[in-house]
């Protein structure tokens, strides 16, 4: 699935927001250490809210919620069309082409080290404020070369996927810990959080920890 498989199945931005704080709190509360979460969330007032996924291998995303709209980056570091395929680093041709303007600024927030230009990206796409459809350029993926040429797949199935289902997943496969289904889709709807639905998720977390990690996603939750 490439970025232009992708974007036809896209939830709207709304929905796109809640599963990201959702994944933020469920990383959070499946995995004591910080230093192992993949997913976080930040919702401020002055800057809007900024969705991340880095999962320790090279592969990351960023999500930023603007008044402009939806900017998404992701970066494949097993792509063929990754900047480090030739030296110095070179952005994919069409890659970054047809940006709108007001999002320029957040594509280059993260860019090839050592360099200032040249984007950490495999994959671009955007939803504009006054938009009705998810939009990327025209690159041409190399589908012929690899599957999920582009990192698409990869980096953002979990936002088409069956949702909890992947979740559990993905909790027994990285942090071998087995999550109530049911609960998972609860945290997915946004549901408010109390200290029995965490003990149930996992007796290991740390309650008062996590209420800082539930503020930062915007999570109603029980003092």
């Amino acid at each position: 699935m490439s970025v232009h498989e992708l974007i036809k199945r896209l939830p709207s931005a709304e929905e796109l927001r809640i599963r990201s704080q959702a994944l933020a709190v469920l990383d959070a509360i499946a995995c004591p250490d910080v230093d192992l979460r993949a997913f976080t969330f930040e919702n401020t007032r002055e800057k809007g809210a900024k969705a991340e996924m880095r999962d320790g291998m090279g592969g990351e995303f960023t999500i930023h919620f603007t008044q402009a709209g939806v900017f998404v980056r992701g970066f494949d570091h097993e792509s063929p069309m990754s900047p480090y395929r030739e030296s110095p680093p070179v952005v994919w041709p069409g890659l970054t082409e047809e940006i709108p303007a007001e999002f320029l600024p957040l594509l280059n927030q993260r860019v090839v080290a050592g360099s200032n230009s040249v984007p950490l990206a495999t994959v671009l796409f955007w939803l504009r404020a006054e938009g009705t459809a998810w939009e990327t350029s025209g690159v041409v993926v190399p589908d012929a070369m690899t599957v999920d040429a582009d990192g698409a797949e990869i980096l953002f199935g979990q936002f088409v996927d069956d949702q909890p289902v992947a979740y559990v997943e993905r909790a027994e496969e990285i942090f071998e810990i087995t999550m109530d289904a049911e609960l998972v889709a609860s945290i997915m709807r946004k549901v408010r959080i109390d200290r029995s639905l965490v003990d149930t998720l996992n007796p290991e977390a740390d309650y008062q920890e996590l209420t800082e990690v539930f503020k930062r996603a915007d999570f109603s939750y029980e003092e």
